[in-house]
């Protein structure tokens, strides 16, 4: 597995879009297979080792997986706010974007 940043992507490549990557993460399976948002998240989870192999298992569970999806949104939507805690910058800044609003 390995993290790549959404600004390195062409996203039209896996049938995405600039806002897609910019709303929430993406886990691109070697099958084919896209999985976003809380979803991405817990399946990343699984692969790493205990106790966030666990903490994945019960986030999947038909009842903590809603609040699973409202925790991340409220993460992702706040995500450069972040920064603040961290002293200096641990979370990347949004794109740099032109005068039409596309990245530079």
């Amino acid at each position: 597995m390995s993290f790549v940043p959404a600004g390195s992507v062409n996203p039209n490549r896996f049938g995405l879009s600039v806002e897609d990557l910019d709303a929430q993460m993406w886990l691109l399976e070697p099958s084919g297979t896209k999985l976003s948002g809380s979803q991405a998240a817990l399946r990343v989870l699984e692969l790493t080792r205990q106790p966030w192999r666990s903490l994945a298992r019960l986030g999947a569970l038909p009842f903590l997986s809603g609040a699973c999806r409202m925790a991340y949104r409220l993460v992702a939507k706040n995500r450069y706010r972040f920064d603040a805690l961290c002293g200096e910058s641990c979370i990347p800044g949004p794109p740099a974007t032109d005068e039409k609003g596309e990245r530079q």
